[in-house]
């Protein structure tokens, strides 16, 4: 096989666990912080995990799980300060829960186009992965939301 079409195999807890010396049990904890690890165990599993470029699998932690880690965030108006605040309050938290935001704009010039464009946002929601959807609109925008 040449070396343009040689899969390199990816990192796996197995190898973590081998380098670290523990468990793959433990580094199961590691990644997922999930806590009940001595600080020094902890320590020496993300130090393997860093030297030999380990990352976690999001797509299989999803299947095990049944939670994707990401969060929608569906706004009408994302130049008022308040909804950039608002925005960077939820992606600070999000980050801090160690989740992802899928930010989504809606463009309203009207109440009818208003609805279709919620309507444009749902339907992309539904295909998106996503734990959770957080709106943000203006009074005036609520009417336009079904």
């Amino acid at each position: 096989m040449s070396s343009q079409t040689e899969r390199v195999r990816s990192v796996s807890m197995r190898d973590v666990a081998e380098l670290a010396g523990v468990s793959g049990q433990t580094v199961s904890r590691v990644a997922n912080r999930l806590g009940n690890v001595a600080k020094k165990t902890q320590e020496r599993v993300e130090q393997a995990m860093a030297e030999l470029g380990y990352r976690p699998n999001i797509a299989a932690r999803a299947l095990r799980s049944g939670e994707f880690r990401s969060i929608a965030v569906v706004a009408f108006d994302v130049d008022s300060l308040g909804n950039v605040r608002t925005i960077s309050a939820v992606a600070n938290e999000a980050a801090r829960r160690d989740y992802a935001i899928e930010r989504i704009q809606i463009q309203s010039t009207g109440a009818a186009s208003g609805a279709a464009d919620f309507s444009w946002a749902m339907q992309r929601l539904g295909q998106e992965a996503v734990d959770g959807i957080i709106l943000i609109l203006k009074t005036t925008d609520a009417t336009a939301a079904p």
